[in-house]
């Protein structure tokens, strides 16, 4: 088990192969494993008939082959894919053995309950003294996440809140938590991404490459509702500590002016589109000259 810089998807790809394992003795379809430095450390097929015990939940088996594995309880640095959310018994596991990311397929059937396992896994009052896991729910497997936000927008005008804080945190997976599945995102250039997968690995890149050290910060916000469930929110940001590129050696800072499209959903409010505009002082638009350049004029000055 060597499978090195797999992707979510690949991972989560295996998990499907596990659960499918649990079907031939009449088990539930879940299979989990766990990752650690880009490796495979420990699967588990879900095996409470075959196995005639009632712990032996896919999560738990991974966890148990994890541990023997690495001769440790403690997994703090590792990755738990499964293809369920976790029941408690397997999420207060997950707590205990330090896991510190948990990528999850389809919701439990147990959501609706005062505690479970999903609460079991974000809440801090649960298991104060053991680190909280940065969760990823509704993997759909074709190459999108949904990462779970630390708690739910309850007003739209939260969405570039959330942006700014997540930019801040070199967050791409926060990031990418604000936006619906097959959200679109324009960027100040034009480049163009159409679903929240995209979105991620594009800020991922930018966040590591581009904006390694900047900060974003947020100005003025103007709310305006389409319905009492869509609602337009432009919010202006200023940018600074951008990394130098070729003759420019210290970049100032830019204004711009996002606008997202948000709507009302049951886990709060979430993206659906957005587009970022800089704004250039005391210009009027863009002109591509004889050389093929685009750059900004004012038609007021130069007429």
């Amino acid at each position: 088990m060597t499978e090195r810089n797999l992707t979510h998807e690949h991972y989560m790809r295996r998990c499907t192969e596990l659960a499918r394992q649990a079907t031939e003795t009449g088990d539930a379809q879940v299979g989990a494993l766990v990752v650690l430095h880009d490796r495979i450390v420990g699967e588990g097929v879900e095996a409470v008939r075959a196995a005639r015990d009632v712990t032996a939940h896919a999560e738990i088996e991974a966890l148990r082959a994890a541990t023997r594995s690495l001769g440790s309880t403690d997994l703090t640095g590792s990755t738990m894919y499964t293809s369920v959310e976790p029941c408690v018994m397997c999420a207060f596991a997950v707590r205990l053995a330090r896991v510190s990311v948990v990528v999850a397929g389809a919701r439990s059937s147990d959501v609706s309950r005062p505690l479970n396992g999903w609460a079991v896994l974000s809440r801090t009052d649960v298991l104060p003294d053991r680190p909280v896991p940065t969760t990823i729910r509704d993997f759909s497997g074709a190459g999108r996440t949904w990462p779970a936000l630390a708690a739910p927008l309850d007003r739209p005008e939260h969405v570039p809140v959330a942006f700014v804080e997540a930019w801040n945190r070199r967050d791409a997976d926060g990031i990418a938590a604000l936006f619906d599945a097959d959200a679109e995102f324009v960027n100040v250039t034009g480049l163009w991404w159409h679903d929240r997968e995209a979105i991620r690995r594009a800020h991922a890149y930018g966040l590591a490459r581009i904006f390694d050290r900047s900060t974003l910060r947020l100005g003025a916000t103007r709310v305006k509702h389409l319905s009492n469930d869509v609602v337009v929110v432009h919010a202006r940001m200023t940018l600074s500590g951008q990394t130098a590129t070729g003759d420019v050696a210290c970049p100032g800072t830019r204004t711009t002016i996002f606008s997202f499209v948000v709507h009302r959903t049951p886990d709060g409010w979430r993206c659906a589109s957005a587009h970022n505009t800089d704004v250039v002082p005391g210009m009027e638009t863009n002109v591509v000259d004889e050389e093929g350049r685009l750059r900004a004029v004012d038609y007021r000055k130069d007429g």
